[in-house]
């Protein structure tokens, strides 16, 4: 075969290289918005609690796959398993979404110093680096809301787990509370 010959075939080759690039790209923009998410039932509460939270300017991948390019495509290979066990309706339930607590720092960088809130007063560090807990052990709620049958927990009920000791005096108060 001389070279004039496979000009055409690398000419198609080329072509389909950027037709497949593009196809891909145009598939993940399209199944990283939350209405494709909604598309399947079982995920339909999950997207819509999301939509009233304070949260609801975050895109799902932003919490849901790893920071990074290569957190992007893990987490899209993913979605593939997902989507083939929405059709064989092999999912567990209740689903449990995959969440890298890693990402909330990206947003909450100054969690770990002591901070004043609105009227509370928390040192997450001590919490996260001490005991081991992350984000989701107080705040698993936060986004998604309290699940159908769920009772919605308050986070003096949350603290109240590992810190037993009443608090009675108004003195006491003040150590979460301005």
């Amino acid at each position: 075969m001389t070279r004039r010959n496979r000009l055409p075939i690398y000419f198609w080759l080329a072509a389909l290289g950027v037709a497949f690039l593009v196809f891909t790209l145009l598939s993940f923009e399209y199944t990283s918005r939350p209405d494709f998410c909604a598309s399947c039932h079982e995920i339909r509460p999950a997207v819509e609690s999301w939509r009233t939270s304070t949260h609801s300017d975050v895109k799902c991948l932003k919490c849901h796959a790893d920071p990074g390019t290569v957190g992007f495509i893990k987490r899209k290979v993913g979605g593939l398993r997902e989507v083939v066990l929405h059709v064989t309706q092999a999912y567990e339930k209740p689903i449990e979404a995959r969440f890298n607590v890693d990402n909330c720092l990206l947003c909450h960088d100054d969690v770990l110093e002591l901070r004043e809130t609105t009227n509370t007063r928390f040192a997450h560090g001590p919490h996260i680096e001490s005991f081991g807990m992350d984000c989701l052990d107080c705040h698993a709620r936060v986004v998604h809301g309290p699940r159908e049958g769920e009772v919605e927990v308050s986070f003096h009920e949350i603290c109240a787990q590992c810190h037993q000791q009443p608090i009675q005096s108004q003195d006491g108060c003040s150590t979460c509370h301005k």
